[in-house]
């Protein structure tokens, strides 16, 4: 179906879209509905967490954790973000925004057999913006400067090049305006609350296990709450991630948005915020929930629980929950258009889970950008196979997952969509299709199943010729 901004904002009905904040980008979008992890099994967070970037099935080997916890799970191999970097050059840069201990960007091992490792992760804006964007060489004057502002330490060379007679107007607006947009951000960075540079911040651990006393609770809930803190450093690691990809400072990258176990936001829609009439209370988990309401009919019926986090209330929250995540990838999305490389490569946004039970399928994938006219964009596009029967909904929540699942599209053919789109290919010299696609079916925790194999990309959405 092809989008437009009317149908990205409102439903036929006329029910307002948490896509809608997207609607501005519609000819750049790929919006794919009926993809599914690589588990048939149920799983929580963490499992599907792991195969949302590799495509493949999850070990339950999770360094610290017994088998059987319910939170384990490492993957087979490297996310596809570490494979476009390592194919085009450089390393993945990965952002946690307030986000302790998600670990979504892994590398492979060292050696053959070797567990995949976790990539290294800014949690610190301050601290990212130095290791990124201020490696300055020069004479003792420069070097001087850059401990203060690292423009500064280019003022020089900035006016060179501004009158260097090879480089057309087009070329020196961009330079303009990439000074510009980096000394904005560093004087944002200095200005803004300690969060952004305290080195506690790098070391914050899971925050249910912080105890009272512990030096980092000051800085996670400091100023009242930690939700505006995770705006305040998801704009700044926004903006990185905006330049990083215009300058070329990286070839792959990730910002990971608050873990939906810890992530409260109950003061992040107050009066006057936004276009809501009033904020809510209740903590984005039991929300996240909400799907325990749509199996009793007269549940649904009841405006509130409680928690607050019941029925439609819950629905109606997290319609808002969606609509703060959509603006926050719109506001990435505005900058990589403003720095005119949008469309020069690709940007995804995902979740570990499809809805709130857990559930594995209908997981949300949108791509943003066509890698240079390389991947086809402007459509909202159906990869469920076949529709589910009504027989299906008449057995468990557990037999209707596994029917659903069976008739969609595995995530991995997804990844090498993209991972195709930006030029990569496989060891045949094809382009890619044989990244990822681990799966097993069935239970397994206790009875493992056998290893199967789903390789291939989505070809029709390709123009490599």
């Amino acid at each position: 179906v092809p989008l437009t901004e009317e149908l990205l904002a409102r439903s036929t009905d006329g029910d307002i879209r948490a896509t809608g904040e997207l609607a501005s980008f519609a000819s750049s979008l790929l919006l794919l509905r009926g993809v599914r992890v690589m588990d048939f099994s149920t799983i929580l967070h963490r499992q599907p967490l792991v195969q949302v970037l590799t495509g493949s099935h999850y070990v339950r080997t999770r360094p610290g954790m017994e088998v059987g916890d319910a939170n384990n799970g490492w993957p087979l191999h490297e996310t596809l973000d570490n494979l476009i970097a390592r194919k085009l050059g450089g390393k993945p840069v990965v952002f946690e925004c307030v986000t302790p201990d998600t670990m979504t960007s892994f590398r492979n091992g060292d050696n053959a057999g070797d567990r995949a490792q976790e990539n290294p992760v800014y949690r610190q804006p301050s601290a990212a913006f130095k290791q990124l964007f201020t490696k300055v060489v020069g004479d003792a004057k420069a070097q001087a400067a850059s401990r203060q502002f690292a423009t500064d330490a280019v003022l020089d060379d900035l006016k060179s090049l501004r009158n260097d007679k090879r480089l057309s107007a087009a070329d020196v607006q961009r330079l303009t305006q990439h000074f510009d947009a980096m000394n904005q951000l560093e004087i944002k960075l200095s200005c803004d609350p300690p969060l952004l540079s305290d080195p506690r911040m790098a070391a914050i651990t899971e925050s249910d296990n912080l105890k009272p006393d512990d030096p980092s609770r000051s800085i996670w809930e400091s100023s009242g709450d930690y939700n505006r803190h995770t705006e305040t450093v998801a704009n700044a690691f926004l903006e990185m991630a905006a330049l990083g990809a215009s300058c070329g400072a990286f070839r792959a990258g990730s910002v990971v948005m608050p873990a939906p176990t810890n992530f409260d936001h109950s003061t992040v829609f107050e009066p006057g915020t936004d276009d809501f009439e009033k904020g809510f209370t209740g903590h984005y988990h039991p929300i996240s929930h909400r799907a325990f309401a749509s199996y009793n009919p007269e549940k649904m019926k009841v405006e509130d629980d409680d928690d607050g986090t019941g029925g439609l209330a819950a629905v109606n929250a997290h319609h808002r929950i969606d609509r703060w995540h959509g603006r926050q990838f719109a506001r990435l999305l505005g900058r990589l258009r403003e720095f005119g490389v949008l469309d020069q490569g690709i940007t995804m946004w995902s979740n570990e889970i499809g809805h709130g039970n857990h559930w594995s399928y209908d997981m949300p994938y949108i791509l943003a950008g066509s890698a240079g006219g390389k991947l086809t964009t402007g459509y909202y596009l159906d990869l469920q196979k076949e529709d589910v029967s009504p027989d299906d909904y008449s057995q468990d929540d557990l037999h209707l997952k596994d029917a659903i699942m069976a008739k969609q599209t595995p995530c991995s053919m997804v990844l090498n969509t993209v991972g195709a789109a930006l030029g990569l290919t496989s060891d045949d010299g094809q382009p890619l299709h044989d990244f990822g696609g681990h799966q097993r079916r069935g239970d397994n925790e206790l009875n493992p199943s056998p290893m199967e194999r789903v390789t291939g990309n989505l070809s029709d959405l390709l123009t490599l010729t």
